[in-house]
């Protein structure tokens, strides 16, 4: 699938949508929407629009791509008024204002033969749930976001600013992830004082390891 990416700026967590979607589709990420006349838009089959805030310079920029543009065009921001969300919904524009949610839905969780087989780690986004070790553990929405966002990245580490940027919007204190690491490792780790599976890394980052 070939995507068009635009953000005004390249922050990390959109750096961390870009390389997400990288690993199935052809990604092209610009940040001006002048560069659209180097583009063939005809052969674009998805646009997504990453707006950390939106405004009328955004809004005028969606536009402008949806007359350029034929394909499906899905606007991720959550900041997104009501009269906005209307306008655009009547120029089959789509607004996704749950950023998250939105990546869930687009990239769904591969399983691999040892994981259909024998269930060490697994989550499953409709129930809001991770299996491990074959029991079943609720999670509150908060925290499913922030492991899903490092199972994404499992075996890497993830610093604390892309959870804060990627999760809470970039609008949080260190304590609200500090504290959504900690719920989770007293739900998912067999000792939370030593963490086999939530690796906090020197620097301010974590580690999925399963």
């Amino acid at each position: 699938m070939n995507i068009l990416l635009l953000s005004q700026c390249l922050t990390s967590s959109c750096n961390l949508l870009s390389e997400l979607l990288h690993r199935k589709n052809h990604v092209i990420t610009i940040t001006d929407n002048s560069c659209l006349q180097h583009i063939s838009t005809e052969l674009i089959d998805l646009v997504l629009l990453y707006y950390p805030r939106f405004g009328e310079k955004e809004l005028e920029t969606s536009l402008s791509i949806r007359e350029k543009c034929q394909a499906p065009i899905h606007i991720i921001n959550k900041y997104c008024d009501n009269v906005n969300v209307s306008f655009l919904t009547q120029k089959n524009i789509t607004i996704n204002l749950d950023p998250i949610a939105y990546l869930m839905q687009f990239l769904p969780l591969q399983k691999s033969k040892s994981e259909e087989s024998v269930i060490h780690f697994q989550l499953d986004p409709p129930k809001r749930i991770v299996i491990v070790n074959n029991r079943e553990i609720e999670l509150s929405h908060r925290e499913f976001q922030v492991l899903h966002f490092l199972y994404n990245f499992k075996g890497e580490i993830v610093v604390r600013e892309d959870l804060i940027n990627s999760i809470w919007g970039g609008i949080c204190s260190d304590a609200n992830v500090y504290i959504t690491i900690q719920k989770l490792r007293e739900k998912i780790e067999d000792n939370p004082q030593k963490p086999k599976y939530i690796i906090t890394k020197r620097g301010g980052g974590y580690l999925l390891s399963i």
